[in-house]
């Protein structure tokens, strides 16, 4: 699966439910066509190319910050819970390798040193509700990736 990134300035809309994605990893890349899995209902939706401004080979994307994820679906709190109660770390070049990271990142910006400046920052993977999962952890948030 190709991952693509819908342009934070412009964005697209869901056919479905109409929800505005900006600057999200939302789906893949077909050979007829750029489509694209909405965050909330869960269905395809065609993106137009002139929104795509970046793609990657990564199997895992981001999929939300944990507060946010947590207050968005009564779930998401024991999805947390067993995420972080069964995690493994791991390095952060296998995260970097396995993971969409640059959707955390602003513009112009190159590497995780914002997020990893932190001495107590760690990156590990566990699962996400019944997914395999990755998550960076800085300042007391979680930032999830899921394949």
């Amino acid at each position: 699966m190709r991952i693509i990134r819908i342009a934070k300035s412009k964005g697209t809309y869901c056919a479905w439910c109409k929800t505005l994605i900006k600057g999200k990893d939302v789906g893949y890349d077909s050979s007829y066509a750029s489509h694209g899995i909405c965050n909330q209902c869960d269905k395809e939706f065609k993106v137009a190319s002139t929104t795509i401004i970046k793609t990657a080979n990564k199997p895992f994307r981001y999929i939300g910050q944990c507060d946010r994820l947590r207050l968005d679906n009564p779930l998401n709190e024991s999805n947390w819970q067993i995420m972080v109660d069964n995690h493994t770390k791991v390095t952060l070049e296998e995260f970097m390798s396995q993971c969409n990271w640059e959707e955390l990142i602003d513009e112009g910006e190159t590497n995780l040193n914002t997020f990893m400046d932190n001495p107590e920052a760690y990156v590990a993977k566990s699962i996400w509700s019944d997914k395999e999962c990755y998550y960076l952890q800085s300042r007391g948030f979680e930032f999830i990736f899921v394949r």
